[in-house]
């Protein structure tokens, strides 16, 4: 009978001790849900966004406490990049030496052509505690705002900008093509000038029959 008795204790404490554990751990598993919910109400009201014309003043502006991420290949980097930005691959930048070697006291900007993977490399490096954004519209946002002249810019029929907001744009412009510009900018900054539009490939495009000869 007490041998019977003291299993019953025994057992009785063994399932305390492992409904307190339990409690205990629920918090930590909890917290991964938490955070994508911080996440999804981020992206939300675009909290994880910069747009072009901010990006353009920061870097006309010269305080240096961003640091410019374009995650493209290579190749379309050359093509044409934003003043300042770094070329930092999306596949190189999600490995551990890529996180290592951007800066976490900076605000960081991600330059993109592919959203989903800026999505990604922006939920990565925000739970790793970086100060990251997005460049809204990508690189073709950053073309048609900055660098197109404002009479054939692609902008919804709603927004309209004001004078003194066009002219703005425009000095931007001159100053990242080289143009004269009202913008006030230090002498001696060098940055690179992205080329001219490319134009539109010409699709099905047959070669013509040269006409007579044999």
């Amino acid at each position: 009978m007490q041998s019977n008795f003291l299993h019953k204790i025994a057992a009785a404490v063994l399932i305390v001790t492992a409904l307190i554990i339990t409690l205990m751990g629920s918090p930590p598993a909890l917290a991964p849900l938490k955070a994508a919910e911080n996440v999804g109400q981020i992206a939300t009201y675009n909290e994880d966004k910069i747009d072009p014309v901010t990006l353009a003043e920061m870097i006309i502006s010269e305080s240096g406490d961003y640091y410019i991420v374009d995650i493209r290949d290579q190749y379309t980097f050359a093509d044409v990049k934003v003043p300042e930005s770094v070329n930092i691959p999306f596949t190189s930048l999600m490995s551990a030496n890529g996180l290592a070697s951007v800066p976490k006291y900076k605000k960081i900007v991600l330059v993109y052509d592919d959203g989903s993977r800026a999505g990604q490399a922006w939920t990565v490096m925000r739970s790793k505690g970086y100060n990251v954004y997005i460049l809204q519209g990508g690189i073709k946002g950053w073309w048609d705002r900055i660098m197109t002249p404002a009479s054939i810019q692609e902008k919804p029929q709603y927004y309209q900008d004001s004078q003194e907001m066009t002219a703005r744009v425009q000095a931007m412009r001159d100053h990242f093509s080289g143009g004269e510009s009202s913008l006030d900018v230090s002498s001696g900054t060098t940055m690179d000038v992205p080329p001219p539009p490319p134009p539109p490939a010409a699709h099905g495009a047959k070669k013509k029959k040269k006409s007579g000869g044999c």
